[in-house]
Parts: structure tokens; sequence; C-alpha cells
């Protein structure tokens, strides 16, 4: 990434460097949602995006990453209903980002599906439970576009920073 710009606000629970030319959508802020995507089409017209939600949790949500992971299996179901041609490859702890000068443990996935437009895809997603909100990242591009796109979701994810929710 070469001119980068910031991706931050005060209602978003991490912050992270993004490119410059992609486009940022708030606009489903109020319900926990950030879409982040490039401004052109890759591979087969598809146009790869990196999605955030977060949820504000209350005591009784563990931060555990096991906690995170056992909560993940249980709505891998529904993630295969939900997904054409769904075929999970990986579901275990991880790491996704910085709080402080600390690592935060969580959950990463990564699965393949196919799109309504027939377009085979790749999904990589991060959960994790921190500062108070789970937040969940997840990086949807071409599979075709493979080598480019699963380095810079891992890079993503590795120095996105928990700044909490104002």
């Amino acid at each position: 990434m070469d001119v980068t710009q910031r991706l931050e606000h005060p209602r978003f629970a991490a912050a992270l460097e993004i490119p410059q030319r992609w486009e940022v959508d708030l606009s489903g802020l109020d319900d926990g949602l950030v879409i982040v995507g490039d401004d052109r089409p890759w591979s087969m017209g598809f146009v790869p995006t990196v999605v955030f939600t977060q949820a504000r949790l209350g005591e009784e949500h563990s931060t555990d990453p096991a906690a995170v992971l056992e909560s993940q299996r249980l709505v891998e179901t529904t993630i295969a209903e939900q997904l054409r041609d769904h075929r999970p490859l990986h579901l275990d702890v991880d790491t996704f980002g910085f709080h402080g000068e600390q690592q935060v443990h969580g959950v990463m996935r990564v699965a393949s599906y196919t799109t309504a437009e027939a377009v085979p895809v790749m999904m990589h997603q991060w959960v994790a439970r921190c500062v108070g909100v789970e937040l969940s990242m997840t990086v949807t591009y071409p599979t075709v576009d493979v080598l480019t796109w699963s380095e810079g979701g891992w890079s993503l994810a590795n120095t996105l920073e928990w700044t909490g929710v104002s």
C-alpha cells in the first residue's frame, strides 16, 4: 500500500490504514456495519470487500478465544445455509490486531463459496472480543486472486488497532 488513508471513527471500535483509492461506507455504522472496498472490479467483475461488524457486549460474553471459537462453531451451520457451495476450510483460534501493545486473540475462519453471479470467492474472517465489543472483519475476494488477497487480508487483520467505541 503506497498511498493510504486511515479508517477511523469515534463509533467504530478499531482503526487501520487502507489504500487511498478504497471506498468507505459508514452508512450502516448505527447498526454496527462498516464496508470498505476497492474502487474497481477484480477478476470476473467481482469487487473485493472488507466488511466489519461490531456489537457491544455485556458482562456475560467471555473474551476468551475458546469461547469465541465455540460461538463461531455454532453459527457455521447458518453460514452454510446462506452461502451457495459453501466449503469451510479453516476455523480456529488466531490473533486479530492489537490493543495497545498486546495482540488480541480471537478466531479466524476461511471458507470458499459461489456468489449469486456464479463467481467463486474466498472469505477470510476474523472475530474477536475486546474493549467491550465483538468485532468481525470479513475479507471477500475472487478465488483466482488468492495470492494477492490472502496476504493482504492477513496484513489488515494483524495491523488493526482496537480503539474502543466513544
